[in-house]
């Protein structure tokens, strides 16, 4: 009786010792600038989940959805890095998250109670690529037309389209020069882009082929031609952008979970909004394109049609059909900047 009783008590005994140990750990994190899980949720609103077999968590509310990582001191918000000073850290069932997150989260307050958007994704600033230019002509039509000089001009158009509803935007190239596609991406992180549309003109063996088609970030190709022809793109760009060291790594796998789930959704709405208009379309299909890939922010490309379908080339000739692709594109980008600004989506269907 007795041997039991000491047994009781020194399991007694480890067991106090052990919720101890995780207090005074946990305490010992708060003193070092750690909050509470459930001071975010209590606070914020934020409903937590965590990835099955990961170790990625996730806080989402109405306006924000953060991802953390495990040993990782970046938090992805809304799609984009946020620098937290020290490391999230996951122990024990606890999830302890350095407080310089709340100085994010208190800023975003204040903005939205002055009305300005808190959403990253908010569309405020676009950038537009024209495909191809200056030494890369792009396809080539049988009767002649050049690709470059249809995305250019199909750009343009979008270009005024978003300027005049009061949209930041920018081209990658405003005429006929050579643009790498490294350029590009690096130009629209410069610009601090919402959404990145690249504008292309398609061809394919056969002539029969039309329509236009949206691509959107995807691990693999979802499509035998998409394979085709991001292999094409980006066989010169092999050196690209340098994810070597873990951090640049991890971001870029975050950044690239979030945007696959978004571009997904705005190829959506071109498509959506294509029909719309009239315009002849063939879907969407996933690929991992280097200006799809390697943006942080949402980007998506667009084939605006085939130069090697003799109609849909005459078509693509025509100005007023050009300004008619514009007018698709733009109506899409301000059917999301409705959309991401809270307010009622309107949905245009026929």
């Amino acid at each position: 009786m007795k041997k039991r009783s000491f047994y009781l008590f020194l399991v007694t005994t480890l067991l106090l010792m052990a919720g101890c140990a995780t207090t005074s750990y946990y305490q010992t994190k708060k003193e070092k600038g750690y909050i509470e899980l459930g001071q975010l949720q209590h606070n914020y609103g934020f409903i937590f989940t965590s990835v099955p077999f990961s170790d990625k968590f996730i806080l989402e509310n109405k306006t924000q959805r953060l991802i953390f990582k495990d040993r990782f001191d970046y938090v992805l918000i809304n799609g984009k890095p946020y620098y937290l000073k020290q490391e999230v850290i996951y122990r024990d069932g606890h999830l302890f998250i350095p407080s310089s997150l709340l100085n994010y989260l208190r800023k975003a307050g204040k903005e939205k109670t002055q009305g300005i958007g808190v959403i990253p994704i908010e569309i405020k600033t676009v950038v537009i690529d024209p495909g191809h230019g200056g030494r890369d002509p792009g396809a080539i039509s049988p009767w002649g037309l050049r690709e470059k000089e249809v995305n250019l001009s199909i750009a343009k158009y979008l270009y005024h389209a978003l300027k005049n509803r009061g949209i930041k935007v920018y081209l990658t190239r405003y005429s006929d020069y050579f643009v790498s596609l490294r350029q590009r991406v690096l130009f629209a992180r410069k610009k601090n882009a919402d959404l990145f549309i690249s504008i292309h003109a398609n061809s394919c063996p056969s002539k029969r082929v039309r329509g236009l088609t949206v691509y959107y970030l995807a691990d693999r190709f979802t499509d035998k031609q998409a394979r085709i022809l991001a292999t094409a793109e980006n066989m010169c760009q092999r050196k690209g952008i340098s994810f070597s060291s873990d951090i640049k790594r991890i971001i870029g796998e975050l950044i690239n979970t979030e945007n696959k789930r978004e571009t997904a959704e705005i190829a959506d709405i071109v498509l959506q909004q294509a029909k719309r208009f009239g315009i002849r379309t063939r879907g969407k299909i996933g690929a991992p394109f280097y200006v799809l890939k390697y943006n942080l922010c949402p980007a998506i490309l667009v084939e605006t049609g085939y130069l090697t379908n003799r109609g849909e080339e005459r078509m693509l000739r025509s100005k007023l059909y050009r300004q008619q692709i514009a007018n698709v594109l733009a109506a899409a980008i301000l059917q999301l900047r409705e959309f991401y600004s809270g307010r009622k989506l309107v949905r245009n269907e026929k």
